[in-house]
């Protein structure tokens, strides 16, 4: 007859239940985001709605459950450059001014600018903004841990720049668009107005990413937002000209014109004080020499009554 030792079964089963729960524990863990982003854990698996579980921000630690995914996005300051070279992208926002209070008509002109802003940090824009996300793969699925985007485009991932280039850059023109009019044709000529332009553009900007991505909640914020605060984003303009670049060149003719017309007044001016009534012809001498072909004889006076012979 073949006994089992009963005890030692029994005493297996706890022994095998306390492996099993060690592995389900050894499977959650914790995540925390580095200085430069935020973290945002997403139910996944088997009877998972995959809603957002938990965020955390830059620094905090977050718990992950077993299955659970976590998301990595910037919540650094950021920002959106329009330049000829090494910004965000290379063509400006071209927009018509508005007329001026003569009645000329709108100058088409070029904005080049600089946008400093970060992600909204609020959990409920980061709960919102992910979905968003990741339809262009923004988010990443590892923390920074090193400096591998010193070598990626605009340094970031090709998911986040599709991302801006999409959204971003498409409200800042409508936004551009909305706030030159408020400005005259002269506006490229005067640069004490363009710190006016770049409050005009903030003020419109989160309107115009609401119109595109239908969140009532703003994904952008200023460099200046809180997690409970999202301060309007920060616009510099750079530089505005106009789009024909004839009329550059006719204004600085005019220019050049102007500054010599000025420089002969003052010539003049300092050639009375020495030759007084005969200032003009003694400067007319002057010119007449400059010009001269080095060797040629100038004759001051009638050539006939000089002696002979």
């Amino acid at each position: 007859m073949i006994r089992f030792n009963r005890r030692r079964v029994l005493a297996s089963v706890p022994a095998a239940g306390l492996l099993l729960g060690g592995l389900v524990l050894s499977a959650c863990s914790t995540a925390q985001p580095s200085a430069a982003q935020c973290a945002i854990v997403t139910g996944h698996g088997l009877g998972s709605n995959q809603a957002v579980k938990d965020i955390a921000h830059p620094g905090e630690k977050v718990h992950i459950g077993n299955g659970d995914l976590t998301w990595y996005v910037p919540c650094d300051a950021r920002n959106y450059v329009t330049a000829p070279a090494g910004g965000d992208r290379s063509n400006p926002e071209s927009v018509r001014t508005g007329p001026g209070s003569d009645g000329q008509e709108g100058m088409p002109v070029q904005v080049w600018s600089a946008t400093y802003w970060q992600l909204n940090q609020s959990n409920a824009a980061l709960k919102a903004f992910l979905p968003f996300c990741l339809k262009y793969g923004c988010a990443a699925t590892k923390d920074q841990t090193d400096n591998s985007n010193q070598n990626q485009q605009a340094y970031s991932t090709p998911g986040w720049n599709g991302m801006l280039r999409e959204n971003f850059g498409p409200a800042l023109d409508r936004a551009t668009l909305d706030a030159i009019t408020q400005f005259g044709p002269t506006l490229w000529q005067d640069q004490s107005q363009w710190p006016a332009v770049g409050r005009a553009i903030a003020a419109d900007f989160n309107a115009q990413v609401e119109e595109a991505t239908g969140s009532k909640i703003p994904f952008f914020c200023g460099d200046a937002s809180t997690e409970s605060y999202c301060a309007p984003v920060q616009v510099v303009v750079n530089n505005v000209t106009p789009t024909d670049p004839g009329v550059v060149a006719q204004y600085n003719q005019q220019i050049l014109s102007q500054s010599a017309e000025a420089a002969n007044a003052a010539r003049l001016r300092a050639a009375q004080q020495i030759y007084g009534p005969y200032a003009n012809y003694f400067l007319g001498i002057q010119d007449t020499e400059k010009a001269c072909p080095k060797g040629c004889v100038i004759y001051i006076g009638s050539p006939n009554s000089l002696p002979q012979g």
